[in-house]
């Protein structure tokens, strides 16, 4: 039967009494992760043989590329905050040295507030560190 409850004036094998009745279905099929399942990358293979075995060794490429951006990230973390460290360290004993060396000539205010500036410095980078670290920490956790 057609759209408005009309019926089809096409012709059938079926006896003329009797009404013809089309069903039509749909399938679909869905998954989740990197690779289809087998069944699926069997019918894949059944089509175009060979292609489940390009299907999976374009995944291992694609997870070792991955892997390896991850690790060179890691790597530059790693450095990074090695020498953000020793030039936190070098710029922190430079300006105590600087604070030391006017508190020895005389001027004790000058080389006290410049002491203290670098020791409160110093804690507000630690501290902002550590509250980003344990904030990212959490935000991980709630994933």
């Amino acid at each position: 039967m057609s759209k408005g409850g009309k019926k089809s004036r096409q012709r059938s094998v079926a006896p003329s009494n009797s009404p013809t009745q089309v069903a039509i279905s749909k399938v679909e099929s869905s998954f989740q992760g990197p690779l289809p399942p087998p069944q699926i990358l069997q019918h894949y293979d059944e089509i175009v043989p060979g292609s489940a075995e390009r299907i999976i060794s374009l995944w291992e490429s694609q997870v070792q590329h991955r892997q390896g951006l991850e690790k060179k990230t890691i790597e530059s973390d790693i450095r990074q905050s090695y020498f953000g460290s020793t030039l936190g360290f070098i710029i922190a004993m430079f300006t105590i040295g600087v604070g030391s060396f006017l508190t020895y000539i005389g001027r004790s205010t000058e080389g006290l507030a410049t002491i203290i500036t670098a020791l409160v410095g110093l804690v507000s980078v630690y501290g902002w560190g550590s509250y980003q670290r344990r904030k990212e920490r959490n935000i991980r956790l709630q994933d």
